[in-house]
This record gives structure tokens, C-alpha cells and sequence, in this order.
């Protein structure tokens, strides 16, 4: 049985025509691609509650979502830092956030560490189990 084609669509992100899939009721993207780029982007972020930063000259805490903001599919603590130091990271480098906040992506709170120094820091002040 041949496919059915739908209704043409444009794509939200490139304006691209379209047809959906049979099964795939609400496309609103040309591909996968289009859809991850249109969800990379900070006004997205910002719309799903990951943006950090100062709320009634609060600075945010975690706002209930979970990992690091990005910027065009990269950590922006990465970014921030590289920008600081004017270099690419290492691949063995480590940005720590200080307060321990994902969300807390200012210079004064980021810290360059290696991957050792950093599990080091982690793992400090927990006891051993001897029962192993």
C-alpha cells in the first residue's frame, strides 16, 4: 500500500515544505536537525525554565530542571570560561561551578580544574565502607 501524503507544512525553524509522517500528527519540523537547533537556543531555554541568573535581584537557586544551560549545543560554563582564559579548554579540563549551582555561570563562581582535582574535591569528607 503506498504512503498517504498529508497536507503540505512549512517548518517552524527553516520554512522549508513539508509532509508529515503518517503517524506524526503534530510535525511542526522539516527533521530531527531543524528540530534540535530550534530547541538549542536560549529563548527556548529561557521559556523552559533554565535560564539563571537574577529574579527580584535574587539570584536563582536551581529552578527545578535538571543539567547545564547550552548555548548552540555547548556548556555555557565552557564557554564562559574560555572566553576568560582566551583559549579552547583542554579535553582533561574540568570548570567546577563553586556554589555548586548549574545554573550560576558567573566568572567569580566557575573554577578550571583537572578531572582528578575535581573528583578529589567531590569525594572529600566521605568515610571509606569497610564492610566491602
Amino acid at each position: 500500500m503506498p504512503k498517504v501524503l498529508s497536507d503540505p507544512r512549512n517548518c517552524v525553524r527553516c520554512g522549508i515544505v513539508f509532509y508529515r509522517n503518517n503517524g506524526n500528527i503534530r510535525a511542526k519540523y522539516c527533521s530531527r536537525l531543524c528540530a534540535c537547533r530550534d530547541r538549542n537556543t536560549i529563548e527556548h531555554q529561557k521559556k523552559a525554565g533554565k535560564s539563571g541568573g537574577e529574579a527580584n535581584g535574587k539570584l536563582k537557586y536551581g529552578t527545578g530542571t535538571r543539567g547545564y544551560l547550552k548555548r548552540n549545543g555547548r556548556h555555557e560554563h565552557r564557554i564562559v570560561m574560555e572566553k576568560y582564559l582566551g583559549r579552547k579548554l583542554r579535553r582533561n579540563e574540568i570548570v567546577h561551578h563553586i556554589d555548586e549551582n548549574k545554573h550560576n555561570n558567573d566568572i567569580r563562581n566557575l573554577r578550571v580544574m583537572s578531572q582528578s582535582e575535581h573528583a578529589r574535591l567531590h569525594f572529600k569528607g566521605r568515610k571509606k565502607n569497610k564492610n566491602v
